[in-house]
């Protein structure tokens, strides 16, 4: 287990991140689960996370927007749980080879 502790200063956070892990992160700790990402980016560098769940992430995101006064970003918890419906539907659609549509029509087609 990685006990690393980073400490960033609300007051320096320009913007939270909700679901779009990147580079070498993604490939190393957020391959199978994005919507559990949060990436806080300051002046001088951007952190990521990895949450326990997506409940846990959407919590994180929305109280460091509250915190840190980002009006100018979504703080809505109803929005970002459509960004969690997405990055879902996203990733299970690049594992089957589908489109989100293709993905849709398929749960919405009612089998005999």
């Amino acid at each position: 287990m990685n006990n690393t502790r980073t400490q960033v200063r609300v007051a320096d956070i320009l913007s939270v991140v909700y679901g779009r892990p990147h580079g070498t992160f993604l490939d190393r700790a957020a391959g199978e689960i994005p919507w559990c990402c949060v990436e806080v980016v300051t002046k001088d560098r951007s952190y990521n996370f990895v949450a326990k769940s997506g409940s846990d992430a959407i919590d994180i995101v929305v109280a460091l927007r509250i915190l840190s006064g980002k009006k100018n970003q979504q703080t809505s918890r109803g929005s970002l749980l459509w960004e969690k419906v997405r990055l879902r539907m996203d990733h299970i659609a690049k594992r089957k080879k589908k489109s989100r549509k293709e993905l849709l029509v398929e749960a919405l087609t009612l089998k005999k």
